[in-house]
């Protein structure tokens, strides 16, 4: 199932193994983490108390888009709920103590992406 998507990873980052992969995927998540750590110590973000017209038009539209709060909830919390292939890849591959591992987890963000949500 993730094969094809790992192959394509390592060639588009150049990489000959799994674990050279891994490596730059996560030096990636630190220097995406130190950009938006900075930036977001200078410019506070154009949603919630922080809405207000800036100079920059796209902002500007975008911060105009409303919806229920229910609906932001769910689109917020539901990206989790790709950990769901994870658990499919687990148990294709017989690794069923690292799915009884992920269920709880899987089964935690279901209630609170999308039970959670249309309950109240």
């Amino acid at each position: 199932m993730y094969e094809s998507l790992v192959e394509k990873a390592k060639t588009c980052f150049a990489s000959p193994d799994d674990k050279d992969l891994a490596f730059q995927l996560l030096c990636g998540a630190w220097v995406y983490l130190v950009i938006v750590s900075i930036q977001s110590y200078f410019f506070p973000a154009p949603y919630g108390k922080f809405t207000s017209a800036s100079g920059i038009g796209f902002i500007n539209r975008v911060t105009q888009i409303q919806m229920p709060a229910s609906l932001g909830w769910m689109l917020q919390e539901s990206q989790v709920l790709v950990s769901f292939c994870g658990m499919l890849h687990l148990y294709q591959n017989g690794m069923i103590l690292k799915l009884l591992l992920l269920v709880p987890f899987v089964v935690h963000y279901f209630n609170r992406s999308i039970l959670f949500p249309l309950t109240n």
